[in-house]
């Protein structure tokens, strides 16, 4: 048994790995994997975790993102997303929690997670969650947009219609918010 084998599998994996070959990637990785789960400081389960999910095996890449411990925010980001994309909504929703509780600075995960609120039905939580986004990323059209939306589905529409022209002012052809404008204004006219 040669000691460097497990060192040129994972060279190998690095390599298909860099150029996008993920299911090429995939064998060399799973053969390190088994004898020696990190590698010159690198989590050989979170490189098993991309390559599953870039070949859209989400469950595998599901499971290898539950076998690894990381609490790097970037991983925890990934693997929040992965399940996501899986309808594993539970999941993404611990990962970001976990994430924002490290890095409550890491702008790109509260639109998600406020999202992911919203499609378990806890609009209190996504609207709460995109606010707090806003005071860390306050560019973030989308972002507004769903505050406007979410403030309107909890009753509160001077604060969503506030919300909505923040996005639209930020970008005057964001088409969704505009339509969203026009249909607030015409049942405040209507009531």
């Amino acid at each position: 048994h040669n000691p460097l084998e497990p060192l040129i599998d994972f060279a190998l994996g690095e390599l298909a790995f860099s150029t996008g070959e993920y299911q090429k990637a995939i064998p060399y990785y799973e053969k390190v994997y088994a004898n020696q789960p990190i590698v010159a400081g690198v989590e050989v389960g979170s490189r098993l975790a991309e390559s599953y999910a870039s070949t859209g095996e989400f469950e595998q890449a599901i499971e290898y993102y539950q076998a690894t411990d990381s609490d790097d925010p970037d991983t925890l980001f990934r693997y929040g997303f992965i399940a996501y994309r899986a309808d594993r909504i539970d999941i993404s929703i611990k990962m970001w929690e976990q994430l924002l509780e490290k890095d409550p600075n890491y702008q790109s995960v509260y639109l998600y997670l406020a999202q992911s609120y919203e499609l378990e039905g806890m609009v209190q939580e996504a609207y709460n969650t995109a606010v707090k986004g806003l005071k860390v990323d306050e560019f973030n059209k989308e972002l507004y947009h769903l505050a406007g939306v979410l403030a309107h589905r909890i009753g509160d529409e001077k604060e969503s219609i506030r919300l909505v022209k923040e996005a639209i002012s930020i970008d005057p052809g964001f088409k969704e918010a505009v339509l969203f404008l026009i249909e607030s204004y015409k049942q405040v006219e209507n009531n």
